[in-house]
């Protein structure tokens, strides 16, 4: 069986679960039917596909991710005199700003739900 974390009258995430033990923690959540999807809409009663065209919302997102790494990352990192400059910390902290804006798409809810990453002060 499966259960669907819904925010916001939205489906964030689909977990399988064993009727026989369900955890605390989803056991309010709706039964999922085998046709929900992450993004479907929840009314409180069913399921139906999203009114929004997830595909485009995820371009979206995804455009938005390129920008961020077009204008925080790429003129730092693709410059080997200003890489060069900066401390080994503020280095890590870029690289792992980049690896975060990166895995946006792997966040649960994505693309309907994304915790942006915070910017270095570089």
């Amino acid at each position: 069986m499966q259960k669907a974390e819904v925010r916001n009258g939205v489906v964030v995430n689909l977990i399988e679960i064993d009727l026989s033990s369900i955890p605390d923690w989803c056991v309010d959540w709706p039964d999922a039917t085998s046709e929900t999807d992450i993004g479907h809409e929840w009314d409180g009663v069913t399921f139906r596909r999203p009114s929004v065209d997830i595909d485009a919302v995820a371009a979206d997102v995804r455009k938005q991710r390129n920008d961020l790494l077009a204008l925080h990352v790429d003129p730092i990192a693709g410059n080997v005199l200003r890489w060069q400059d900066l401390h080994p910390l503020k280095q890590l902290e870029l690289i792992e700003y980049r690896r975060s804006l990166l895995n946006v798409t792997d966040q649960t809810g994505f693309p309907l739900e994304i915790e942006w990453p915070i910017v270095p002060v570089v």
